[in-house]
Parts: structure tokens; sequence; C-alpha cells
């Protein structure tokens, strides 16, 4: 029995070195399962910083985009605001322009109005003379048909003043 006690040591012996195999192989395998969740862990957190890069950046990109639609709309009012000042300018260059117009459109008003005054007066002046026109008119018809008269009268005087003398000389 001693050489089947040899037999099992020896059994138990190679049963101890495939373990042994078998354990260096595992822990073989356990080292580069190690090395590959290392790796994977280090990726991992490159990954993790790399997202937080790209979303610091993205916000950034966000604030940028923020700043320049605010600078755009700025610019858009800046834009209005020189057209308006352009317009209030070109009206500002008129004013002396229209300034003159009106002094002109005042001094024709004051003219006119002078105007519509004297062609009252005028009008008055007018009808005064018409009056009188039609008085020396009236006047003068009575006058040649008193002339008329007259010379029908004197007519009648020299014809009776003829027979008169007529009949004195008679």
């Amino acid at each position: 029995t001693i050489s089947c006690l040899k037999g099992k040591v020896s059994e138990s012996q190679w049963n101890t070195m495939n373990q042994e195999t078998e354990m260096k192989k595992q822990q073989s395998q356990i080292q580069e399962l190690t090395e590959q969740v290392d790796a994977l862990h280090k990726k991992w957190q490159e990954a993790i910083q790399h997202i937080q890069v790209l979303q610091a950046k993205e916000q950034l990109m966000s604030k940028k985009e923020q700043k320049i639609q605010d600078l755009e709309q700025k610019l858009s009012t800046q834009e209005q605001d020189a057209v308006i000042v352009k317009n209030m300018k070109r009206k500002l260059a008129q004013f002396p322009q229209m300034e003159r117009e009106l002094q002109q459109l005042r001094e024709e008003n004051t003219y006119l109005r002078e105007m519509r005054e004297n062609n009252g007066l005028l009008k008055e002046e007018v009808e005064g003379l018409q009056k009188k026109l039609e008085r020396f008119e009236k006047v003068q018809a009575e006058r040649v048909t008193l002339e008329l008269q007259n010379k029908k009268l004197q007519e009648k005087l020299d014809q009776n003043a003829g027979r008169d003398i007529r009949y004195v000389k008679n």
C-alpha cells in the first residue's frame, strides 16, 4: 500500500501541480482582466472628462451664440437708429430751406392781406365814385333838360320880345 500511497501522493502532487498551473493560469487571466478593467476604467474616465470638456464647450458655445444674437440685435437696432438719424439729418438740412419758404409764405400772406384790404378800399372808392357818377349823370341830364327848357323859354322870350318890339313900333 506504499505504492498505493505513492500513487496517491504522486496523483496528489500531479493534481496540486495541475491546480497550481490552473491557478497561475487563472491569476494570469485575472491579471489580464484587471489590466483590461483598469484600461477601460481609464478610458471611461477620459470619456467622462471629454464629455465634461464638450459640455463646457457647448455651454460656452451657447453663451457665444447668445452673445452673437445680442450683438446682431444691437447691430440691427443701431442700423435702424442710423437710418432714423440719417432721415433726421436730411430733415434738419431742409430746415433752413423750410424757414425761408415759411418766411416767403408769411410775406406773401402779408402782401395778399394788404392787397385784400386795398382791394376792399378800392371797391368802396369805386362804389363811391359810381354813386357820384350816377349823381353827376342825373345832374347832367337835368342840366341838359334845363338847358333845353331854357332854350325853349329863351326862344319864346325872343318871340315875345319880337312881338313886343313890333307892337311898340306899330
